[in-house]
């Protein structure tokens, strides 16, 4: 991929240092950007600007954490589950609180709510936060394509030459007359499956040709 790919396209995978490094990238530009929006526009206008600009900030960030949940060999509906997982917990905590502070309130029961919501937001934190910043990604090809590369991440715009070898890592040969035990075999690495088999009868068969 591009460097403008890494922003703007989800296929493909990227590793821990590539997702922080365009992590800080979108955070600097959104720090920058609103320090630059005070200065020089009125707060009304200075707070428009800045949403505006935050909208395509968010979207890049989205991309390059699908692409992060891809090198775990997870999809970004994972990322999106996860993710708003945090919201119902903090609603949950805002529950918890009012039910606690109201009059005639259960407070027992408003803890209850409370401890809960921090569940669902730790549960939710430590599965995407934690696990994009800290967990490596798979070694080998995955089913989002080959094992990422700083180099190739940045600078590879032609992607068709690592969609080829995922395909032939995951889609090797059929053979039709094997047995069902043999039929297995495309399920596995192409490597393992293309060794040769002795063919014909008897305990140790034919030699392959």
């Amino acid at each position: 991929m591009s460097f403008l790919g890494l922003f703007t396209s989800f296929h493909g995978r990227i590793g821990r240092l590539t997702y922080l490094g365009a992590w800080f990238s979108i955070f600097i530009v959104s720090i920058v950007s609103m320090k630059l929006f005070e200065a020089t526009l009125a707060p009304n206008k200075a707070l428009l600007a800045q949403a505006l600009v935050s909208l395509p900030l968010i979207y890049f960030h989205w991309v390059v954490a699908t692409k992060r949940a891809h090198d775990l060999d997870k999809s970004g509906w994972w990322l999106f589950a996860w993710s708003t997982a945090a919201i119902p917990g903090l609603i949950t905590m805002i529950v918890g609180f009012i039910t606690m502070l109201g009059k005639g309130g259960s407070g027992s029961f408003g803890l209850t709510l409370i401890l809960l919501g921090i569940v669902l937001i730790f549960a939710s934190f430590y599965q995407v936060a934690i696990k994009l910043i800290f967990f490596g990604g798979e070694d080998n090809i995955n089913s989002f394509g080959p094992p990422p590369s700083i180099l190739r991440d940045l600078f590879n715009d032609d992607p068709e030459p690592d969609l080829q070898a995922a395909r032939a890592h995951f889609s090797p040969p059929v053979d039709h007359l094997a047995s069902p035990a043999d039929q297995l075999a495309p399920l596995q690495p192409a490597a393992h499956a293309a060794a040769p088999r002795p063919a014909g009868f008897g305990r140790r068969g034919l030699r392959a040709t």
